[in-house]
């Protein structure tokens, strides 16, 4: 399943909507060039459907393409990170 996914910058989130129940990878800047990703919630009928992966992909994409370091203290993120080479070199050590 594909999903809309939207950037609230103000609330620091990514998120969507599915079968009007939300899904969301919440972060908070913790330096002008850091950000730290921790929480990533999907509803339970809503699992296993690759969700988690879009939305830590989007918001990886995100923090690469402007240049931010990531601090992942989300357990999913950090598992996405260490499956996808291409984002471990913005992972914060």
């Amino acid at each position: 399943m594909t999903v809309n996914i939207e950037h609230d910058k103000k609330e620091g989130k990514f998120q969507t909507t599915i079968d009007q129940e939300k899904a969301y990878l919440n972060y908070r800047k913790k330096a002008t060039d850091k950000l730290e990703y921790y929480e990533t919630f999907v509803p339970e009928k809503h699992r296993g459907q690759k969700i988690a992966s879009q939305l830590a992909k989007e918001a990886l994409n995100y923090a690469q393409e402007n240049n931010f370091q990531i601090i992942p203290t989300c357990s999913f993120v950090d598992s996405f990170i260490k499956k996808n080479e291409r984002f471990e070199s913005i992972a914060s050590k």
